[in-house]
Formats: C-alpha cells, structure tokens, sequence
C-alpha cells in the first residue's frame, strides 16, 4: 500500500525525501528576500503593494455598467464622485485603494479603466455624467459610427479602424501600474460592439 508523507513526494508511485526548500516567488526570491526588499505601503503596515487592476468595458452594457460600479468602488475606497479623498473617511482600509484607482500629481484619484463602444452616445453619458472626474477623456474610446448589433461590422469594419486606439489606451494604462495583476473585462456576448471587438 502507498502512502504519501509530510516531506515525501509521488514519484512513479514511489516515495522520495523532498528537499526543504524556503518558499520561492517565481523570480529566484524568497517570500521573505521579497519582503525585506519592498519598501511598505504609505500611511500602512503593509510591506506588499496592492496589485493593480485594468478593467476594461466594451461595448453599450460595460460602458452603462460603468456608472454603477464606479459609484461602488468610489463609496468603498472613500474617494467622491469627482475623484477626490472624503477628508473624514481617509483611513488604512481607504488608502490601499490603488487596484482599481491612480494618484495624480494634484491628488486626484482616476479609475485604471479603458470603456470602449463605437457608438458616442453612451460614451458622452459618461463624460457628462456624475462620476465624470474619475476618468481621464482618453480612457474614453469611441468612434462616430455604431455597430448596428452586428458582429461582422464590429469585427471587420468599423472596430479595425479603431482598434490602433484601444490597443494605445490600454498599453498607457498597463505601463501606468507598479505591480500589474490582470484586465477585468466586461462586454456583452450580444449586439455588436461588445461580441465583435472582443
């Protein structure tokens, strides 16, 4: 009968002693080497940096999407609708906000978000709209002309014509991250835009 033991590995349905090795990162560190060596977050105790989040929305149902979790995110992290920091509400659990939001130089707080549908009205809705100082205008992508619901155009017309863009956009928000983790999209597999761009 095998068995399997603390410090023994399967090999070939036998038992070998596995090495105690300390913990390694993927990049030759300890987790403890890796530690000591980052400096901690500002304001907290913590030594890891938060990882950075891009959510990227595409097409009519991420862009409307976008308001709603906007509003979450910013009550969450304690930031207005404008992108500035509720001075009452500023604590340790409010400053580890840098996944799914960025520093400017004048405090502001702008989402790490790329929204793009081909149709403008939508996209103006959001430029318009209350939580319109949490993005930078280039994050909003768009063109002149919609999809009219159907994958074909969105995918071989008037999307790679856009497509240059939205690439551009989405590598300033990558090279904008420290500790870059993942893209959180957000599309519908319906309409156009939102199955064809994709």
């Amino acid at each position: 009968m095998l068995e399997y033991g603390q410090g023994q590995q399967w090999v070939d349905g036998g038992q070998h002693e596995q090495p105690d090795e300390p913990t390694r990162n993927g990049i030759g560190q300890t987790d403890e080497e890796w530690q000591a060596e980052t400096p901690p977050i500002e304001g907290t105790g913590h030594t890891r940096k938060p990882r950075e989040m891009i959510i990227l929305r595409v097409g009519q149902a991420g862009a409307q999407l976008s308001n709603a979790t906007w509003e979450l995110l910013s009550l969450e992290h304690g930031i207005k609708p404008y992108g500035h920091l509720f001075a009452s509400l500023i604590s340790e659990d409010c400053l580890n906000n840098q996944t799914f939001f960025q520093d400017t130089p004048t405090g502001q707080q702008v989402s790490r978000a790329v929204i793009v549908d081909l149709e403008p009205t939508i996209m103006d809705e959001i430029r318009s709209g209350v939580y319109h100082g949490l993005f930078h205008l280039d994050q909003l992508v768009n063109s002149t002309e919609d999809a009219s619901n159907n994958y074909a155009r969105s995918f071989y017309s008037v999307g790679r014509r856009m497509i240059n863009r939205v690439l551009a956009q989405i590598r300033r928000a990558t090279e904008a991250c420290d500790m870059f983790q993942g893209f959180f999209v957000i599309n519908s597999f319906g309409g156009g835009t939102g199955s064809g761009f994709i």
